[in-house]
C-alpha cells in the first residue's frame, strides 16, 4: 500500500514522541535508535527515512517542542512588548508549564540533566549555548526597549537585570530537572518572578 503524506506525518510524530520518552529515561548519548523505533512501534528503517541519525532526531524534537510550547529563543528576540506586565507574563508562561505540563517537564529534564558533556554531544551542546545566548539577549533587549518607552526608570540597569532574570530562569529549570517537586506552593517560580519584577516597576 502506498504511504500517504498523512501516514508519514503520523509516523514521524510517533518517532518524536518515542524519542522524548527514551531521551528522558536513558539520556541522549545512551539512547539508541533501535529502542526509539521499538517504542514508536516502527522499524529502524522508518526512523532513518525521517531522520539521518540521532543528532538529527534530537534537533527535530527540540524544534518541535520549542515551537509547540512557544519557547523558541529566537521568537523572544523578535518580540516587542506593549507593557512591562506583558513581558512578565511571557517569562512566566514557560515557568507555569514547568509546574503543570509533564511533556514540557520531560523536555527541560533532557536539556538540563539528560545530556552528557562528551565529544559526540558537542554539536547539540553548542546549539543549546547559541539558544541560551539568544534568550539572554532577548531579555536585555526587551527591558531596554521598555525603558526607552518609559515603562522602566531611566537609571535602572537593564543589562544587569537581564542577566538576573536569565540566571533565575535557568536556575529554576536546572533545579526542577533534578527535583520537580522541590518548590512549595507559596514559592512557585512563577510567583517568585512577580516579586522579582517589583524593583523594575518601582524604578
Amino acid at each position: 500500500m502506498r504511504r500517504t503524506k498523512e501516514d508519514a506525518e503520523k509516523t514521524r510524530k510517533a518517532i518524536l514522541d518515542a524519542a522524548l520518552e527514551v531521551f528522558h529515561q536513558q539520556g541522549v548519548s545512551s539512547a539508541g535508535l533501535a529502542e526509539i523505533a521499538k517504542r514508536a512501534d516502527v522499524t529502524r528503517g522508518a526512523v532513518y527515512w525521517h531522520f539521518k541519525d540521532k543528532q538529527d532526531l534530537y534537533f527535530a524534537l527540540y524544534d518541535s517542542l520549542t515551537e509547540e510550547f512557544r519557547v523558541r529563543p529566537e521568537d523572544f528576540v523578535k518580540k516587542r512588548y506593549e507593557t512591562l506586565d506583558d513581558f512578565l507574563t511571557d517569562i512566566q508562561r514557560p515557568l507555569k508549564l514547568l509546574e503543570t505540563d509533564r511533556r514540557y517537564q520531560m523536555f527541560i529534564d533532557i536539556v538540563y540533566s539528560r545530556m552528557e558533556y562528551v565529544e559526540a554531544m558537542k554539536p547539540i551542546i553548542e546549539n543549546e549555548q547559541i539558544k541560551q545566548r539568544a534568550l539572554l539577549d532577548a531579555y536585555i533587549h526587551a527591558l531596554e526597549d521598555l525603558q526607552v518607552r518609559g515603562f522602566i526608570g531611566p537609571d535602572f540597569n537593564c543589562s544587569q537585570y537581564g542577566y538576573i532574570l536569565y540566571f533565575f530562569v535557568n536556575g529554576v529549570n536546572d533545579a526542577c530537572s533534578f527535583d520537580p517537586g522541590f518548590s512549595p506552593e507559596e514559592s512557585r517560580p512563577s510567583r517568585l518572578l512577580e516579586e522579582m519584577f517589583k524593583p523594575i516597576k518601582q524604578s
